[in-house]
């Protein structure tokens, strides 16, 4: 925590060169992090093609991550702020005691939306895929209840993932990928030939599990000196105003992922596993630009720039030419290599040539989201830093509209 407060206490002087440094080491661990998600999604391909096992693994891990996306960056983001002013101040017993409180909420409201996602799966089955026949809605109801407790899971680990980025340490998060590919591969080799495709949710289930322990044990060094909840307490009035409309904007965008995923399904078996694997390798590639914007709003609240105490706001300007500057070239780099890259990592056991070639297609179209998502996240990052949450709330709805009337102007 010594280290964390020195680091906190540096911004102030080099932030530019703090967000640099802090960009470089994610990306460095994260693409390490990313290759053994490769590796898992290279598994699931291989084992399974594009089938109605995979279309109702890769849906469910869509849905989940989509259900999740909102409330987990709601958390993350809304704590790093508040938490980040008390250290700066070096109050870090009422910085404990907001996390305390916050973790108190989040255990109550992933246990309750864990038991109502049980209750509700087959109901949210049929929505979310339309176009299942009733073997894909049985496999894809099977594999969400057995992927419910991720609900709470994803929320304290994002809790633990805000605290740790608050104290502007970045490296060791950013292997959280590891653990889910660990645990998907070692469920599909260990239990694959008795379970099926539910072994790797059991796998993931594991990973998921393992991944917080290791960040609680991490972001232990916060509550050393106790926690000060009555102080706490008066934070909750502002938590809530970041939090809420943060949430509301990232439920816009995940309802987008999900009607697109409902789409697909829509369109014949195994588009929705062509969908899935190429949006995990726009996900991939997608690290150059979140290295960029997940230090962005810690470090601008470390350098004071959110309570306008001298902190540096040019660092906007920078992570922005930092996005245009990779990720142009990174586009285009994909859209000509997509045939050749979706061979390469997928074309083997029961994955063939024409799934490669409808995978491509869809990894071509989804490429060119890359530059513009990652400006998007860099803007509204920033402007979560300076305590604005609504600019977010109606930037992503503008977004998802266009999104939503492309994808049915589109669909044939």
């Amino acid at each position: 925590m010594v280290a964390g407060q020195q680091a906190i206490a540096a911004v102030a002087t080099r932030p530019r060169a703090m967000l640099l440094r802090a960009s470089l080491l994610l990306l460095a661990v994260a693409a390490v992090s990313k290759l053994t998600t490769l590796a898992a999604d290279s598994f699931v391909a291989a084992r399974f093609g594009l089938s109605v096992d995979a279309d109702a693994y890769l849906m469910a891990i869509g849905l989940i991550g989509a259900l999740l996306a909102a409330p987990s960056e709601m958390v993350r983001l809304s704590v790093v702020p508040i938490c980040g002013r008390y250290l700066r101040e070096g109050d870090r017993r009422s910085a404990a005691g907001v996390v305390a409180l916050v973790l108190l909420a989040v255990v109550v409201v992933g246990g309750v939306a864990t038991g109502a996602l049980v209750v509700s799966m087959p109901w949210v089955a049929r929505l979310a895929a339309p176009g299942f026949d009733g073997e894909g809605l049985e496999k894809l109801v099977d594999l969400m209840r057995v992927l419910a407790i991720t609900a709470v899971l994803g929320l304290v680990m994002a809790l633990l993932l805000g605290v740790l980025h608050t104290q502007l340490r970045f490296g060791v998060p950013a292997v959280v990928g590891i653990g889910l590919s660990v645990g998907v591969i070692g469920g599909g080799v260990l239990l694959g030939g008795r379970l099926g495709v539910t072994s790797l949710a059991l796998g993931y289930v594991v990973g998921t599990a393992g991944v917080t322990l290791v960040l609680a044990w991490l972001a232990r060094g916060l509550f050393r000196e106790g926690a000060a909840l009555r102080g706490a307490r008066r934070e909750a009035g502002p938590f809530l105003r970041l939090a809420l409309p943060t949430g509301f904007a990232l439920f816009i965008i995940s309802a987008g992922a999900v009607g697109e995923r409902a789409i697909a399904s829509l369109t014949g078996a195994g588009n929705v596993a062509a969908l899935g694997f190429a949006i995990k390798l726009i996900m991939q590639a997608g690290v150059i630009s979140q290295s960029i914007w997940t230090p962005l709003t810690p470090l601008l609240t470390a350098s004071g720039a959110s309570s306008e105490e001298g902190g540096d706001s040019r660092l906007l300007a920078f992570s922005l030419k930092l996005i245009l500057l990779v990720l142009v070239p990174a586009t285009a780099l994909m859209i000509a290599l997509r045939e050749p890259l979706v061979s390469v990592l997928f074309e083997r056991g029961a994955f063939t040539a024409a799934d490669t070639s409808k995978t491509a297609t869809l990894l071509a179209l989804h490429s060119g989201s890359l530059v513009g998502e990652g400006l998007f996240m860099v803007a509204l990052a920033a402007l979560l830093s300076f305590y604005d949450s609504w600019t977010r709330l109606v930037a992503s709805g503008l977004f998802i509209l266009s999104k939503v009337v492309l994808m049915l102007a589109l669909t044939p």
